[in-house]
């Protein structure tokens, strides 16, 4: 497969003579992939972590044909297929086994490239393992920041701090960079809350990704191998926010969940370990107007938060951190390198945003309302499923 590093990426000393120091706020899939976007471009970019340890939260990742692109183009792309599970189709089906849509990626986008469900681990770890040395800083906790003419200085609760020419904040939903910038946001409560885990078991269809519907309020189940012995789950329901699971009661209250879901998919979440079970409300926050101001700028969740619902968040936040180093690379002032980002990225990753939003919305529905909504899916022209899977696997830049 074609590893090979095009046009923008060479464009070293344009971008060195516009940046020469990057400060990018928190080591997520964005923060890191934009950091190696940054250093393979000349810049001496360093990324600042609040937690002690890196820790992959969520379990797994679906990792889209438009996030591979982008590896391939940073030219590690065979470390994520090797890493990951490729699968030859994904599709949405009802509680008896009923597809209700059914696709494969490689066929929806130019590319050609798979889907890859992969541990979030192993992803960090390939992410981590691009960074030039000495350049992850963990225990760094955002305080504030402070932005000069021609710097921004970033202060840390553990009272040290950094300057650099521009600051990247990659600090997720509950950005304190975004906060810093536009105050804050309109959060927005899906309705739904969502469990989450790694099993060990074999699925009797493994080359499928697939999503299952129920007619009960907010009740779906996510699942796909993330390699030969593994299978991926997430799980969600109707519940208000901020909920708890007594210890010891997780798998008990899924197994009520999903009573009515096939055979084999109760047993995989029977096989499931409780104490790696994952539980997150889902939420996402109104889409804002500008990304930057100054010498800051967002990328990922802390930009563009959105539901799970189209499987792109962790791929949007990827498609940020190289788009970002393509326009430092192409522009002759920091503004203007910011605003081509903008005009790169925002349209698309809005039109996620938005319609993840209105796909929550109606797997809200419940009981004769949900039946219509999967008869409807069902009918849905396939030629518009597949004009919105090529727009989002496909790279406008």
């Amino acid at each position: 497969m074609n590893t090979s590093i095009p046009n923008g990426i060479n464009n070293v000393q344009a971008v060195q003579t516009l940046v020469k120091r990057a400060v990018i706020i928190g080591g997520g899939i964005g923060g890191l992939t934009t950091a190696i976007a940054l250093q393979q471009r000349g810049i001496e970019a360093h990324v600042y972590e609040a937690a002690p340890e890196i820790h992959a939260v969520g379990a797994g990742i679906w990792v889209a044909p438009n996030a591979l692109t982008v590896f391939q183009r940073l030219g590690f792309i065979d470390k994520v297929l090797a890493g990951g599970f490729s699968v030859k189709s994904s599709c949405i089906a009802d509680t008896t086994g009923r597809v209700i849509q059914r696709f494969s990626p490689a066929e929806m986008g130019a590319s050609g490239l798979p889907l890859v469900p992969i541990h979030r681990a192993v992803l960090q770890e390939i992410l981590l393992a691009q960074l030039a040395p000495g350049t992850l800083h963990l225990g760094k906790r955002c305080a504030f920041v402070e932005q000069g003419v021609n710097s921004v200085k970033e202060s840390f609760e553990d009272a040290s701090a950094v300057t650099g020419d521009i600051l990247i904040g990659a600090d997720g939903i509950r950005s304190v960079v975004r906060t810093a910038l536009f105050g804050d946001a309109n959060y927005r409560y899906s309705g739904q809350t969502c469990w989450r885990s790694i099993v060990n078991y074999s699925m009797p269809n493994g080359q499928a990704a697939t999503e299952m519907w129920s007619t009960k309020p907010g009740v779906r189940l996510g699942y796909s191998h993330v390699n030969a012995k593994q299978v991926y789950f997430y799980a969600t329901a109707c519940a208000p926010h901020s909920g708890k699971d007594a210890l010891g009661t997780v798998k008990s209250h899924l197994a009520e969940i999903y009573r009515d879901f096939p055979l084999y998919l109760r047993e995989m979440l029977s096989a499931a370990e409780e104490s790696q079970i994952i539980r997150n409300d889902i939420w996402d926050f109104t889409p804002i107007p500008s990304w930057h101001e100054g010498r800051v700028v967002l990328v990922g969740d802390a930009a563009h938060a959105t539901t799970p619902n189209m499987g792109q968040g962790g791929c949007q936040a990827v498609e940020d951190g190289f788009a970002l180093a393509e326009a430092l690379s192409l522009e002759t002032s920091v503004e203007a390198a910011f605003k081509r980002y903008e005009s790169m990225r925002m349209k698309k990753a809005q039109y996620v945003v938005n319609t993840s939003y209105r796909i929550g919305k109606l797997t809200n529905w419940g009981g004769a309302k949900a039946r219509l909504r999967n008869m409807a899916a069902g009918f849905a022209p396939k030629s518009a499923a597949k004009r919105q899977f090529q727009y989002l696997f496909n790279l406008e830049f």
